[in-house]
């Protein structure tokens, strides 16, 4: 199913999570098909190279931010690192830590905040629940409350948190909700809260948390699975707030260069964007030559995509083939990804077969779940797949979900998979460990099942008439 802090640190992934994000993911507008490592009902994951995307620094496709200030400057309704946080004007709190935790609308001096933003549909946001969890309970007692925010009416919210929990330890929670229940969950539908804190910060992507410090201002903007450190030298009175500051801003001109060029080239402007990079490369400092090569990486990627819509396949084998020899080490597990997809679209099925088994122990499991997929799309619409391609895509299915054994729409590949190759039983097997943790996916998984049923009881009445 388709489904930390230095500036050195933030720009070596930027140019990458941009580009993954603009190509296959998650934004604050989307509601379906978004970019996980847990908890997506897409069939591509992600959110660091495509395999920690969901996990990595940076929130994705943002806008570039101002300079850091104490305040905003006068007239202006900007947030930044440096700016005092505004009060929280939040309609429904959904768990309170126990009754650890009071409803929260002015922050107190000497404690520390997490207001972090996320939706039922956002597989990264799922994903880093577990981890607000642990960081809440380390912190408890130091004088951090976390708040996650949802502009998702409460229904929804509610119904997302009933869903099962696959907990790692014995007795632990066994729903959303009983999960979330340790920090401050909660919904504003009004969109208060997302106006006063992502979009006076410009920022349209989501996870994206932001730390109050003690003295009430913002402190740190970014994923919430990058905050580790920053938190610690918050509460510790140890944090270089002006450091940050600068680094921020200065990723914020770089993402707006990134932004530029990526539209550039997926609206085939490709020889634009390239000048645009090469005036650039004059322009700014060393610090940011490998920003500037994954970048360049991302629009030989975008061009590889219209390459494919042209009907260029053989020229995008051959760029493909060309980026995965000199180009950028961070986007070979998507150069590699994409070269299987273009030599099982060539009918190169014993060359992609080969290719897949030999990416069996390197590729994510988000890739190898997508890989599988789309192998098993190909082999849904025709009936010339070998066996050879088709046992190499089910092996890729089934390391991914060695690496994610309870991600359902992973399992719901691997059924389809199976399906595919006539073994009905293990089919439906997986596919009922598919329903135990179908996310999102829950209908289309359901309906699979149900399909894969009716089959069954089909095949066993056609064999008790035989007999």
């Amino acid at each position: 199913m388709r489904s930390t802090i230095s500036l050195p640190s933030l720009l070596s992934t930027s140019a990458l999570l941009l580009a993954v994000n603009f190509l296959v993911g998650c934004d604050s507008a989307d509601s379906s098909k978004v970019v996980s490592s847990n908890d997506s009902p897409s069939k591509v994951a992600s959110n660091e190279d495509p395999s920690k995307v969901a996990s990595d620094e940076s929130p994705s496709k943002v806008d570039p931010a101002p300079s850091a200030e104490a305040t905003s400057p006068a007239g202006e309704n900007q947030l930044t690192i440096g700016s005092t946080a505004p009060p929280l004007d939040i309609e429904h709190w959904l768990s309170d830590g126990d009754g650890k935790f009071a409803a929260v609308t002015n922050f107190e001096s000497g404690k520390v905040y997490v207001v972090e933003f996320w939706a039922t549909w956002c597989g990264p946001c799922i994903a880093s629940m577990p981890h607000l969890v642990e960081l809440q309970e380390t912190y408890a007692d130091q004088g951090v409350q976390i708040i996650s925010i949802s502009n998702e009416d409460i229904d929804t919210v509610k119904s997302m948190l009933s869903k099962p929990y696959k907990s790692s330890e014995d007795g632990g929670p066994s729903t959303y909700g009983e999960l979330t229940n340790a920090y401050c969950l909660t919904t504003d539908p009004d969109l208060s809260a997302h106006k006063d804190y992502l979009q006076a910060a410009k920022q349209d992507g989501i996870p994206c948390a932001f730390i109050v410090g003690k003295s009430g201002l913002i402190e740190y903007i970014g994923h919430p699975m990058g905050m580790d450190d920053v938190l610690q030298q918050v509460i510790d009175d140890k944090w270089d707030r002006q450091e940050f500051a600068d680094s921020f801003a200065s990723v914020k001109i770089i993402e707006k260069l990134q932004r530029s060029v990526i539209l550039l080239a997926s609206q085939g402007k490709l020889e634009e964007a390239r000048v645009k990079l090469a005036e650039a490369k004059g322009d700014l400092d060393a610090e940011f030559s490998p920003m500037l090569k994954e970048l360049e990486a991302t629009v030989s990627f975008l061009s590889v995509e219209q390459m494919i819509k042209a009907g260029r396949a053989d020229d995008a084998i051959a760029e493909v083939q060309r980026e995965l020899k000199n180009g950028s080490s961070k986007l070979a597990p998507m150069w590699s990804a994409k070269l299987i997809q273009l030599l099982i679209q060539k009918k190169r099925y014993e060359d992609a077969a080969a290719k897949m088994n030999d990416l069996l122990n390197i590729l994510p499991a988000q890739l190898l779940n997508q890989i599988a997929w789309e192998t098993y799309e190909h082999a849904a619409d025709s009936n010339e797949i070998p066996d050879e391609l088709l046992n190499a895509a089910i092996a890729a299915s089934e390391k991914a979900v060695d690496e994610i054994p309870d991600h359902g729409p992973t399992l719901d590949t691997l059924a389809h998979l199976l399906h595919q190759s006539g073994d009905l039983d293990r089919a439906i097997k997986v596919q009922k460990k598919a329903m135990e943790n179908p996310l999102t996916a829950e209908a289309e998984i359901e309906a699979f099942l149900q399909q894969l049923l009716k089959e069954k009881e089909e095949d066993e009445k056609e064999e008790g008439d035989d007999s």
